[in-house]
């Protein structure tokens, strides 16, 4: 079996992304990962107004976070992405983070998502369509990073 490829963000460290110890603050991580799951989305046509529209949208359940490294101001994170399956409603992202100049692991994160409904704001099953294409990078076991 092929492996599968991971989705690819990259991001740039701006200088309000680090603290005083001058590297990226943790919390800057978790917004890392945010974006390279909105980016996902965006990309498989699951962009704010189509969401809306389909009357979904998605929310944070837990984030954890495994600091690896450090970056700083200036340096690319490329943030590598696999999906993993958890419940009809959730989904389990795992996030590698890394200082692309070196290829040096600087955090790895797992984000447990889940979709809810906007009339009901209780869980709902992603649609077809997008649960199809989210396929791409959904792998049966987590990555052994």
């Amino acid at each position: 079996m092929k492996k599968k490829e991971p989705y690819i963000v990259r991001v740039n460290v701006r200088f309000t992304d680090t603290d005083a110890n001058g590297h990226v603050n943790n919390g800057s991580y978790n917004a890392y990962g945010d974006e390279a799951r909105f980016r996902l989305f965006q990309d498989i046509g699951m962009n704010h107004d189509s969401l809306i529209a389909a009357g979904i949208r998605p929310m944070l359940l837990r984030s954890e976070f495994e600091y690896k490294g450090e970056a700083f101001f200036g340096d690319i994170i490329r943030i590598e992405t696999f999906v993993e399956p958890y419940k009809r409603t959730r989904a389990l992202f795992h996030h590698r983070m890394v200082r692309e100049k070196d290829e040096k692991v600087v955090c790895i994160s797992r984000a447990v998502g889940v979709w809810l409904d906007l009339s009901t704001n209780r869980p709902v099953s992603l649609p077809d369509d997008a649960r199809e294409i989210l396929k791409n990078w959904v792998v049966s076991e987590p990555p052994v990073w």
